[in-house]
């Protein structure tokens, strides 16, 4: 009965339109008009900044032309609600994105209401990638599922580069922690240590 009362909870909360941008997605295949904020090389990806007035998202993409050349500051963009992640769209060009580098906001803008209570997990992982924010993290992260895109045994996660972080990330193993209720929805748990995570992509071919 407590399962169905939590189900039931989570419908409500997504037909209310829970998150902060009410139902501005819409149906598979609707557009949503948005301006690019910022847009910063990292790694494999690009990590753009897109708004409306309502929320700011930001996805990683693959550093292609299609993408680059629509992806440029105080540009105009439609986000079209196609596929695992959607699409950006503008001029012609089509850029498909391969993950989010804000988990929350990317919560909210699908409007994906997750009730539920702390969910643990072992997570093993390597090191790909850093810089001065960011490190990259390669391995597996079963409740990454959770956001509905990708394959938990195969992600690539997205960490500070401060803190715990660079501790955790050297050691390759850690307890992945995932809490719907939490404004932080995923950390890696290593003892006293925590270290939370900001984003998951796909691996790109020449990911690592």
């Amino acid at each position: 009965m407590k399962h169905i009362a939590v189900f039931c909870a989570s419908l409500v909360f997504s037909a209310c339109g829970g998150g902060r941008l009410g139902s501005a997605i819409g149906l598979p295949g609707s557009s949503q008009p948005m301006q690019v904020t910022s847009v910063v090389e990292r790694y494999v990806y690009l990590d753009a900044g897109l708004e409306t007035s309502d929320i700011e998202i930001r996805l990683l993409v693959p550093r292609n032309q299609a993408c680059s050349s629509i992806l440029v500051p105080e540009a105009s963009i439609n986000y079209v609600s196609s596929g695992i992640l959607g699409s950006i769209q503008s001029a012609g060009q089509v850029c498909t994105p391969l993950g989010v580098a804000s988990i929350q906001a990317w919560l909210d803008f699908q409007q994906l209401a997750q009730a539920r209570g702390p969910i643990m997990d072992q997570s093993t992982f390597r090191s790909i990638s850093e810089d001065p924010e960011l490190i990259f993290l390669r391995g597996r992260f079963p409740s990454a599922t959770l956001l509905r895109f990708g394959y938990g045994g195969d992600m690539v996660a997205l960490i500070p580069n401060r803190g715990d972080c660079a501790e955790i990330a050297g050691a390759g193993v850690a307890t992945l922690q995932y809490n719907g209720l939490s404004d932080q929805p995923y950390s890696l748990l290593a003892g006293r240590k925590t270290c939370p995570i900001t984003g998951f992509a796909i691996p790109t071919g020449s990911s690592g």
